[in-house]
């Protein structure tokens, strides 16, 4: 019986405690977006106003642990909610109509 119940007591708390991750910092958290400074030499103007935007928004509601992202351009930012589309809560759009490769790269650290 001690065996079962300190079974099922680690079980939980391996659920509890491994399925979420813990908020980082907000000091760690600023240093996973792009500064403002940073942006492409290969963005037009246009995208160049338009970045610095985007990632704002993309601040104001960081990742969590586990969420399925998509990260591209304005193909994948046209997608708005794609959760909605699958039927699936956790996936998060992380594109930016305009942005390219370098800028893609640039953004990784967030997901990663």
């Amino acid at each position: 019986m001690k065996k079962t119940l300190l079974t099922l007591f680690l079980i939980a708390l391996s659920c509890s405690t491994f399925g979420q991750s813990s908020p980082p910092a907000a000091e760690k958290l600023a240093k996973l977006y792009p500064l403002k400074k940073i942006v492409s030499l290969y963005h037009n103007d246009w995208v160049q106003r338009y970045y610095p935007k985007r990632i704002q928004e993309f601040k104001k509601e960081p990742l969590d642990f586990g969420e399925i992202v998509f990260i591209g351009n304005s193909i994948t930012e046209g997608g708005k909610d794609r959760g909605a589309r699958f039927g699936i809560n956790h996936i998060r759009n992380r594109g930016i109509a305009g942005d390219g490769t370098d800028g893609v790269l640039k953004r990784l650290d967030e997901i990663i």
